[in-house]
């Protein structure tokens, strides 16, 4: 065990494709004595699981970059290089490698039945032995390839039992590692046990949500509860456990990736009548906060909350039922985000007082990203079917000039995406406009040149916008004085390498998403 705190040696396992089936072999038949159960654990952990450092290390670390940290030791030692060389560290792409072997070789098999063990001691003297343990399977799970074996080997299991114990950082560690796990696994492959099925990972994600160190444990367990969110059941539970609240107090993070990933998982949980219902209200919060996030400048944000699905025939929409008791109601079709939320006439007035007309007009009109004027499409096509007297008027107009502004504006948004290469976004603003000549005869549909002249003016506006937002940049950047004499490097506080770190990983993390979802 001594050995493999040397980070030569690791590199040295890492480099020669070094298997582990003897060691774990040998585990497996020690782990039937439990004198020998932290040692086991604690050699796994050595192996393959990062150091762990002291509270006062994790702020310094926060402060200043490594050459400070090392500048002030040796300041402390007297200066003129009095302190004994630093240990070096291990690196993390090494230990990721190890983790991964270890779970090829079976070691979560031996892992499972340490946690099991340990969590039966009474009076918690397993607790160190399930610290170590949840460590070593948050390096496990960082790949995503052994997510699967995690799971059928029952680390899922033992990162339950970890979850849920006392011991703060222990349950931080497995609930980051369950939130790994739950980015890469459907929602129904998970064991259904009592007490151990993928219901009981919300509370652990939630908690992670709600109070992790940095933005990266954040990240991960809003995408895991995105993923857990397109389940009925586990919606349920993730409403219950107050899930909704939690993910909306998640979108004030400054970080976007977190706020799409919050964002994403709300869309998901959308779906559920309670939710539903909250965009009813008069003056929904929740309706606000979607249609701003239409509005965005981030096109993966504006994609979550516009929404996904085709309307459904106008004929076939069935209002939302919101039954005093708070009872779900199925008399309805699902619903999703915007696009499909405002199938619903209800919602869409709703969402029509919130401004959702404009942001969808401008999707339409500006983007040139498909999904995104496919979803456009759909939510104009949604509000048109079921509040067209809310957007064109009761009265039928004299001539086309009556027509209100965002009136014609939404109309030659939905003409422009009639003739769409997209054709999911084509079909669906044709489908529009076809209902509404049934539906509203007394509107003649504007001239081709009207329609062209409002588009040309909103890309001009929209052009004119982004000129002076890159002016009033560029402006800023001239107006930068000169950075002053730079004081001794341990006065300075810096944290461009650990946010670099994390930015890094939150990168590759949205990445294999992104990949999954494809």
């Amino acid at each position: 065990m001594y050995l493999t705190l040397m980070p030569d040696l690791k590199e040295h396992l890492a480099e020669t494709g070094a298997r582990f089936g003897s060691l774990v072999a040998v585990a497996h038949s020690a782990s039937k004595d439990p004198s020998l159960h932290h040692a086991l654990v604690s050699a796994l952990g050595a192996l393959c699981a990062p150091r762990e450092k002291s509270d006062e290390q994790k702020r310094l670390e926060q402060e200043m970059d490594e050459a400070q940290i090392e500048q002030m030791r040796q300041l402390a030692a007297g200066g003129a290089g009095g302190a004994a060389p630093s240990e070096r560290k291990d690196d993390p792409a090494v230990l990721t490698k190890l983790a991964a072997t270890l779970v090829e070789d079976d070691a979560v098999l031996v892992l499972a039945e340490l946690v099991a063990a340990a969590a039966s001691r009474p009076g918690g003297s397993g607790a160190s032995t399930l610290h170590t343990a949840a460590r070593v399977l948050l390096s496990m799970a960082t790949t995503p390839e052994a997510r699967g074996k995690i799971v059928a080997q029952g680390g899922f299991k033992a990162l339950l039992t970890c979850a849920l114990c006392e011991h703060e950082p222990t349950a931080t560690s497995a609930a980051w590692a369950l939130a790994k796990v739950g980015i890469s696994i459907n929602p129904v492959a998970y064991p259904r046990r009592p007490g151990s099925g993928p219901e009981s990972m919300v509370k652990p994600l939630l908690r992670l949500v709600d109070g992790a160190e940095h933005e990266l444990q954040q990240f991960e367990a809003c995408l895991a509860l995105c993923n857990l969110a397109t389940h009925p059941e586990l919606q349920q539970r993730i409403l219950t456990c107050g899930g909704w609240r939690t993910l909306t107090m998640s979108l004030a993070c400054e970080n976007e990736l977190v706020q799409r990933a919050a964002l994403e998982a709300m869309s998901n949980l959308t779906t559920a009548d309670e939710v539903a219902a909250k965009f009813a209200e008069p003056g929904s919060t929740e309706a606000k906060i979607f249609v701003g996030f239409c509005g965005s400048d981030d096109p993966k944000a504006q994609l979550a909350a516009s929404g996904a699905d085709d309307p459904p025939p106008p004929e076939a929409a069935t209002p939302l039922s919101h039954p005093p008791s708070g009872q779900p109601s199925s008399a309805h079709p699902p619903v999703g985000a915007i696009a499909t939320l405002a199938g619903d006439p209800e919602i869409g007035s709703a969402l029509l007082g919130a401004g959702a007309l404009e942001p969808l007009v401008n999707i339409a009109l500006l983007s040139d990203d498909p999904p995104l004027l496919h979803r456009a499409a759909v939510g104009l096509a949604n509000l048109f079917n079921n509040n067209a007297d809310a957007i064109l008027g009761p009265a039928a107009p004299t001539d086309q000039s009556e027509l209100p502004g965002p009136a014609l504006t939404a109309v030659g948004a939905l003409i422009t995406l009639s003739s769409s290469p997209v054709e999911p976004a084509k079909a669906a603003a044709v489908g529009a406009l076809v209902q509404l000549r049934k539906t509203r005869p007394d509107v003649p549909m504007p001239p081709a040149e009207v329609v062209q002249a409002v588009v040309a003016n909103i890309r001009a506006e929209h052009a004119a916008r982004v000129a002076e937002a890159e002016a009033a940049a560029a402006a800023r950047e001239a107006e930068v004085p000169a950075p002053a004499p730079a004081a001794p490097a341990f006065f300075e506080v810096v944290t461009e390498g650990a946010a670099a770190m994390e930015v890094a990983a939150m990168a590759a993390a949205a990445a294999e998403t992104e990949e999954e979802e494809e």
